[in-house]
């Protein structure tokens, strides 16, 4: 009875075996596995990375590029004004300097108007406490004259 007692016992203080089927360093295999995609992650990352640099700083424009028809991928700069002159672009730039004519005159109409404004204020000012023959105040109806004459 000792001996089954014994043998029960040292059978209780072994270790136990993994499960069937299971086998060991399952741990480590994923962690390797889990390394091996990170780093296979990192290096895509970094090479796309280094294709949008070489781009952002390329003199040359992006292949199978066309501008209103005008084809000028793989071309420098100077290249594609060249082009773009050639295919009659050069109303490009007539067209920026009438809408920068068309900004100098809007700025300088502003000016006028404000310079109006201004006046009006002043000769507003200079009419305070009059009266106009109907009993309504002059400062009223001058202001009145005077958005009726900017609306128009």
């Amino acid at each position: 009875m000792s001996d089954s007692f014994d043998n029960l016992m040292q059978n209780k203080t072994e270790p136990e075996t993994a499960a069937p089927g299971k086998k060991k360093g399952g741990a480590k295999r994923v962690a390797l596995i889990l390394a091996a995609v990170l780093c296979v992650l990192a290096l895509l990352v970094s090479g796309v990375a280094f294709w949008g640099y070489s781009v952002s700083v390329s003199d040359r424009n992006l292949p199978n590029v066309y501008v209103d028809g005008v084809y000028v991928g793989g071309m420098t700069r100077e290249e594609t004004a060249a082009a773009l002159t050639a295919a009659g672009f050069d109303a490009l730039e007539d067209e920026l300097s009438s809408e920068k004519a068309l900004r100098s005159e809007a700025q300088r109409l502003s000016g006028d108007l404000q310079e109006e404004l201004l006046a009006a204020k002043k000769r507003l000012e200079g009419l305070e406490g009059t009266e106009d023959p109907k009993g309504e105040d002059a400062r009223g109806t001058e202001l009145e004259d005077q958005i009726e004459r900017l609306r128009m």
